[in-house]
């Protein structure tokens, strides 16, 4: 037992958590638009497995195979028995296709995030942190201890003004592609100008957890739809645990700071390596995301978001930046608390899920459902959630 001292401040902290969020085992499922619960089948509408592929037969092929060659875990951290030449095939084709110097893969989006800037930054770096950056970035803002700031990216001008006051500092500006909780950003060639700009101050870091793989038609994510390449930047951070199925993050860019995080971030030396079927199982990803059949799950992707915002558009539903978020996260907002807390009951019942998000996670006056569009959605799916959302609404009046 605890001792009572601590059981009276755990019971004081409990007391005082503005959110109790619940954790529901999910048992197998052979389609990835499909989650079972306790014995029940939900359409999956809250899943990060945009193209489908974590059920893909050639993936759980790499899986399996790999592990009869390497066993099951890495044994180690990578600078003792845990690189393997899994990881190392992956990084260098990470690097070739979104034609980059060199790429770091580690263990989780959120280790990286929450350790990265202590690594980047020191008493002479101003950071700038978009306000809608995800909870790991401003974990590692505050565990890096300088100097730092939010910033609004509808208002680049400010942030401009506020860079060129500070002229004897080194800045460093991070945002997303995607935001995990507002979709598309609209304003990273603003961005990537301000680099130009400041090209002897400035880094900039984005994010495109929720984008690589799933847009462009190379799928080199939001910034390839914004017309520009991953090395138009100074990092770029992806994700293998969302469109790849998988698990795992990488950061690529320049081969020398990619070198010098590779021996200082702490995340990545100090921990064990994932499995080698892991990175065996992201790089089957990779082939596939590369490929024809990668193009064509995309584009089918990119039709089921357009499908999704008409048939809202025509049923009155309120979105979120409906004009321009084309990303397969799409938000119901602009309605009360009470009514997004009955429709996201509404959904499940109707055997739909979907992410009820409120705060701490956004903003108290902000609430929305969240949804995430995958390629393997039909349009009758498509349809249904609608036609679900429309009734919900309805009777939450």
């Amino acid at each position: 037992m605890l001792a009572p001292a601590w059981n009276r401040q755990i019971d004081e902290a409990i007391n005082k958590l503005p959110l109790i969020r619940n954790r529901y085992p999910r048992s197998g499922s052979s389609s990835s638009k499909v989650i079972v619960r306790e014995g029940q089948s939900y359409h999956n509408f809250i899943s990060n497995d945009y193209l489908g592929l974590s059920t893909h037969p050639q993936l759980k092929q790499a899986f399996k195979l790999s592990c009869d060659d390497y066993g099951i875990g890495s044994t180690g951290a990578a600078s003792l028995s845990g690189y393997t030449e899994a990881q190392s095939i992956l990084e260098q084709n990470l690097a070739q296709w979104l034609q980059l110097e060199d790429v770091l893969v580690m263990n989780s989006g959120f280790s990286l995030n929450s350790s990265l800037y202590k690594s980047l930054s020191n008493a002479n770096t101003m950071i700038w942190l978009d306000r809608n950056c995800h909870a790991s970035h401003i974990d590692g803002v505050l565990a890096s201890k300088s100097r730092f700031a939010r910033f609004d990216g509808n208002n680049i001008t400010d942030l401009r003004s506020k860079i060129s006051r500070l002229p004897e500092v080194l800045h460093l500006v991070i945002s997303e592609g995607i935001f995990s909780m507002d979709g598309s950003s609209d304003y990273l060639a603003d961005l990537i100008q301000l680099r130009k700009d400041f090209q002897k101050q400035l880094l900039l870091v984005i994010d495109d957890a929720h984008g690589v793989g799933v847009i462009g038609k190379n799928g080199f994510g939001q910034i390839e739809e914004t017309a520009f390449l991953p090395k138009d930047i100074d990092l770029y951070i992806g994700t293998l645990g969302k469109v790849f199925a998988s698990h795992g993050a990488f950061i690529g860019g320049n081969r020398q700071i990619i070198d010098y995080l590779r021996q200082s971030i702490r995340a990545q030396i100090y921990t064990t390596c994932l499995p080698p079927a892991i990175h065996a199982a992201s790089n089957a990803a990779l082939t596939i995301i590369k490929s024809g059949e990668g193009f064509k799950l995309r584009q089918q992707l990119l039709a089921n978001i357009d499908f999704f915002k008409a048939q809202v558009k025509n049923l009155n539903i309120q979105l979120m930046y409906r004009d321009i978020n084309y990303s397969p996260i799409q938000l119901i907002s602009g309605y009360s608390l009470a009514q997004l807390s009955y429709l996201a009951k509404y959904l499940q019942d109707k055997k739909i899920l979907a992410g009820f998000i409120r705060y701490p996670t956004v903003a108290k006056n902000s609430p929305r459902i969240r949804l995430s569009l995958l390629a393997t959605h039909t349009l009758d799916d498509i349809s249904n959630l609608c036609y679900e959302i429309q009734r919900g609404l309805l009777y939450a009046s």
